[in-house]
């Protein structure tokens, strides 16, 4: 083999693996979150992406970076998992999502709490009974 031909295939070598350790690797898993209740809306990284339960694949540029997902519902605490990258195929993260209280009630005229005690749903002015519980007011 001549020098030049023996230099243009060791700088293509060179370039070749210089390419590789620049780019570095991208990792990759399919991840699932479900929430209790299902339809919590799911954030990864600060952009929303679905509502529960949802499926995506994450992708990662090295082992250490961590996506952080959040999920939020009106009427219950948002919710935060960290998820980091691990050399596994499928992740599944579920979230039982805690209720917030109820808003603090006027009570005005003697009325009795119009918010239920057991599941925090307001109670219509004209029900006997929770309509998010069945329990008497």
């Amino acid at each position: 083999m001549n020098s030049s031909v023996a230099r243009l295939l060791s700088s293509a070598l060179a370039l070749l693996f210089s390419s590789v350790i620049v780019s570095g690797c991208v990792y990759a898993k399919q991840v699932t979150i479900s929430s209790d209740p299902a339809g919590a809306t799911v954030f990864i990284d600060g952009v929303q992406r679905g509502t529960t339960p949802y499926t995506t694949n994450l992708t990662w540029e090295g082992p250490w970076e961590t996506a952080n997902v959040s999920i939020k519902m009106d009427g219950y605490d948002d919710a935060r998992v960290p998820i980091k990258f691990q050399p596994d195929y499928e992740r599944k993260y579920f979230v039982a999502l805690t209720r917030s209280g109820p808003p603090p009630s006027l009570n005005l005229g003697g009325e009795s709490d119009p918010f239920c005690p057991q599941c925090g749903h307001k109670f219509a002015p004209d029900s006997r009974y929770c309509a998010g519980c069945g329990r008497p007011r």
